[in-house]
């Protein structure tokens, strides 16, 4: 880059010359400034857009804990009694069937897919929460068939698995 002391030494044609270079970089530095003083204008606005939708999403809600229910031990049974869950229909027929129809592996199975997938998105639709529940009916099913039986092993694969996916449900379900 020439300076412009160093100008006034040139010819006036080499000095005109040099003065447009001069101003043709300039012109140049200066739309490429502008280029980014848009961009990062831009990204302050994302930046902003981004902040003001996290300050807007609610913060899921924890159950509050007794600190004396930590203590007592309840069946499955009374924490199912205690937090009834009313079922359709449907979703009872549902259960039954594939009570009857699935192995407790599979059943399990269905539960472990749709309680990964859950917490990848971080949140059950309605449709899921009908499908858990209707999965978790069939393993309650299948811990009575069990249990009748006299296979008290199968009955207590049931019931862990069943204990495990009202775990589940009760962190997403408040």
């Amino acid at each position: 880059m020439v300076k412009l002391d160093e100008l006034g030494k040139l010819s006036p044609e080499e000095r005109i010359k040099k003065l447009h270079e001069l101003q043709e970089q300039s012109r140049e530095e200066i739309e490429t400034a502008q280029k980014l003083i848009k961009e990062s204008e831009m990204q302050l606005e994302e930046e902003k857009k981004i902040e003001e939708m996290i300050r807007d999403v609610p913060l899921p809600q924890q159950k509050k804990i007794e600190v004396s229910d930590l203590w007592k031990e309840e069946s499955l049974e009374e924490q199912v009694s205690r937090e009834k869950v009313k079922l359709t229909k449907e979703q009872r027929q549902y259960g039954i069937q594939l009570a009857e129809t699935k192995a407790i592996e599979d059943i399990t199975q269905n539960v472990y897919h749709m309680e990964q997938s859950i917490a990848e998105k971080g949140y059950m639709n309605p449709h899921e929460e009908e499908q858990f529940h209707s999965n978790l009916y069939a393993l309650k099913k299948k811990e009575e068939k069990y249990r009748k039986a006299g296979l008290d092993y199968e009955a207590k694969k049931a019931m862990r698995a069943e204990e495990e996916a009202e775990r589940f449900l009760n962190t997403y379900i408040a």
